[in-house]
């Protein structure tokens, strides 16, 4: 389970293709979304609110939730309360996790020496299921939901890391 080549051989471009054709896909199906306005908890956020928008990082990240306030910083001051790239970035965050969770179904395919096509298919098929399923339209489409993008990204990038350690030591 070296290369993680579905046939066997050394590269894997068609993953980078159906990696990108998912990307973009991920963009048609919540594209409704991305034009939305902010809704319902999304005006109760730091950015929508004159006192608090202004202030200086710090601010913003020393209460709860220090990394989730920091994206919405990044948002903020590169368009400041318009909507649509609060709603790409969450779209972002949904695919990164995505692609984590198909590493960690890939290598701990390869742990139990399942072959290395089949361990291939099976992962990206998990991974779309993840991307396209229906449970998580809330969180991808609703800002104030950006928190369960985060933690289930972070959760996926940490069972990454731990299942592509190189021992068992």
């Amino acid at each position: 389970a070296s290369g993680m080549s579905p046939a066997g051989g050394t590269g894997f471009h068609w993953l980078w293709f159906v990696a990108l054709a998912a990307f973009g896909l991920l963009f048609v199906v919540y594209g409704p979304s991305l034009s939305g306005p902010f809704v319902l908890d999304d005006l109760y956020l730091p950015f929508s609110n004159p006192q608090f928008a202004g202030q200086p990082l710090r601010a913003w990240v020393m209460g709860v939730r220090p990394l989730l306030m920091l994206s919405y910083w990044i948002n903020f001051g590169m368009v400041g309360q318009e909507p649509y790239l609060y709603h790409v970035f969450n779209v972002l965050f949904h695919f990164a996790a995505g692609m984590f969770l198909w590493v960690i179904v890939r290598r701990l395919l390869a742990r139990v020496d399942t072959p290395d096509a089949k361990a291939t298919w099976i992962a990206t098929f998990c991974a779309a299921v993840f991307l396209f399923h229906p449970l998580h339209t809330e969180a991808v489409a609703y800002v104030a939901s950006r928190s369960e993008n985060l933690t289930v990204m972070f959760l996926y990038a940490s069972m990454a890391l731990f299942v592509s350690r190189r021992s068992e030591s």
